[in-house]
């Protein structure tokens, strides 16, 4: 399925049923990745990198905090062998996919995972719509949202 940006620009996803990350910035702009559009450059170039939990502070609570709603018991399900996904955003990266295996590595004392960042042009095409403050989705406090803080990738190994 192709959507088409206000832009102009297309992003294809699999279905209506694909996965969407959404993110809001602290001034209230919104940003809605394909989450599947992502992994799939991601998975293209084949750059992998490392994330250690404790080289950027990472803990259950710290976890808990940036993720509201996290559901715990779905978390220890998650394989950790999946790769976090990133994008970069500003002067740093954000995590659209992993939150769960985060958390699950953190509660079980994995400190390495790995991870796939994307180039700023896959990011660009993996981005669905960005929304100017006021003209995004009222979440409120209610649904379990990322904090607007970034996490940064450790270190890039080959594969």
């Amino acid at each position: 399925m192709k959507l088409v940006r206000p832009d102009g620009a297309e992003v294809f996803l699999g279905s209506l049923l694909d996965q969407v990350y959404s993110f809001e910035d602290d001034d209230g702009t919104q940003y809605h990745w394909s989450v599947a559009e992502a992994s799939r450059r991601a998975m293209q170039r084949g750059q992998y990198w490392t994330v250690s939990l404790s080289e950027i502070g990472l803990t259950c609570d710290s976890i808990r905090a940036r993720y509201q709603g996290l559901d715990e018991a779905h978390a220890m399900t998650k394989d950790l062998s999946k790769p976090l996904l990133f994008v970069p955003f500003k002067d740093s990266h954000q995590l659209i996919d992993g939150w769960h295996r985060l958390f699950k590595a953190a509660k079980t004392g994995v400190d390495v995972l790995p991870a796939l960042v994307l180039t700023q042009e896959d990011s660009d095409a993996s981005l669905i719509v960005r929304l100017a403050p006021g003209h995004g989705l009222d979440w409120g406090q209610e649904q379990g949202q990322t904090q607007s803080q970034s996490l940064r990738p450790a270190s890039r190994r080959g594969k």
